[in-house]
């Protein structure tokens, strides 16, 4: 549990999955610090079939907006990871998923915290990883949490992104030729025993997918907004 929020869950333990290609390479720098929070439509995240995400006006953890996918564990087996939510880099970046806001080297970025909320009704608790990768596998990083979370609320999960941090194990690579180029981010379920093989329809919702810098790089960079503003208002602008 992250003490510094005794509601948020932190990833746990990590499982390894197949990397998902794609042939665009990684040229912008990711936004730091960035929040998808939905507001306008599904910012171009897809389900696991690749289809454009529901979404919905209010109704989620602060009664915002949220998006929403649906999944069927029929063919599964338990403990097999299912990708619910995909946030994957397009040749173009307009059609990137946030706009490519999460696209870039999160090494020199800053990024030190990836977070977001879940929903789901399973009607039993389920355990969440979230996953990246770069713009060119075959290299990639997941975590699955073992805490169970509740059906039928919205709950926070966050993983702090750093080299020494022993939730995030790899599926091939290491810490730097990973991080140094996210293209595609992932959200996730592990199929829990009493809905493997059942034929049941899932739905989940997810809101507010985060990436954070450092205090100290978040302090260099609210610095700099006063000074460029100040800058501004001497100048008339």
């Amino acid at each position: 549990m992250n003490r510094r929020n005794p509601n948020t869950f932190t990833l746990l333990t990590v499982v390894s999955l197949l990397v998902t290609s794609l042939s665009a390479s990684v040229t912008t720098a990711a936004i730091v610090p960035f929040t998808e929070d939905f507001s306008t439509g599904s910012a171009n995240w897809t389900d696991n079939t690749s289809a454009p995400l529901s979404w919905s006006p209010a109704g989620s953890f602060n009664g915002s907006s949220y998006v929403s996918s649906s999944f069927n564990f029929v063919g599964l087996t338990t403990g097999d990871p299912a990708i619910l939510f995909r946030g994957e880099q397009a040749v173009n970046p307009v059609d990137s998923a946030s706009g490519g806001a999460f696209v870039g080297d999160w090494i020199s970025d800053g990024v030190t915290e990836l977070s977001f909320f879940i929903r789901h009704d399973a009607g039993v608790p389920l355990g969440f990883f979230s996953r990246v990768t770069p713009a060119n596998p075959p290299v990639g990083a997941i975590g699955l949490s073992f805490i169970p979370i509740p059906s039928d609320t919205w709950v926070p999960i966050t993983v702090a992104i750093n080299a020494s941090n022993p939730a995030i194990i790899y599926e091939t690579g290491d810490f730097s030729s990973i991080f140094d180029g996210i293209g595609n981010l992932q959200v996730g379920v592990s199929t829990p025993d009493v809905l493997a093989g059942v034929d049941q329809v899932v739905n989940f919702s997810l809101d507010n997918i985060s990436i954070v810098p450092e205090p100290a790089s978040l302090l260099l960079l609210t610095g700099g907004a006063l000074v460029l503003a100040r800058h501004r208002r001497r100048k008339g602008v």
